[in-house]
């Protein structure tokens, strides 16, 4: 009952990875800008899942000390919590592309609009 268990755990882990990189590209081919808070927890999420199978691999196939492979994997979640922290910190600076003569510009259309009766 371990390995199922086991097996199904780094198959999701490695579809997350998928899935990321998948967002990542999603939203460049969009040309859309994600918040730097989203992308602080897209990579500390991609950092662990990336990087957990290869050290349960590392541990399975005991090449590494099994206690070195645990001290890694929670440095991992420690690195991945300080990237989490430093994006949700990290002020964004906010930009406007609108400029005040198309806000008049809008209502006036919008009052325009208003005296249109359709019948």
């Amino acid at each position: 009952m371990i390995f199922p268990s086991y097996a199904i755990n780094q198959t999701l882990n490695v579809v997350l990875c998928g899935l990321l990189v998948l967002v990542f590209l999603w939203y460049r081919f969009l040309g859309l800008k994600m918040q730097g808070f989203v992308v602080g927890i897209a990579l500390g999420m991609g950092l662990v899942a990336g990087i957990e199978p290869l050290l349960y691999a590392l541990k399975g196939v005991r090449a590494v000390d099994s206690q070195l492979v645990d001290l890694l994997l929670m440095g991992t979640y420690h690195v991945s919590v300080l990237v989490w922290l430093y994006f949700a910190t990290v002020r964004e600076e906010v930009t406007s592309n609108a400029n005040i003569n198309s806000v008049l510009d809008a209502r006036k259309w919008a009052v325009e609009m208003g005296r249109l009766i359709w019948r």
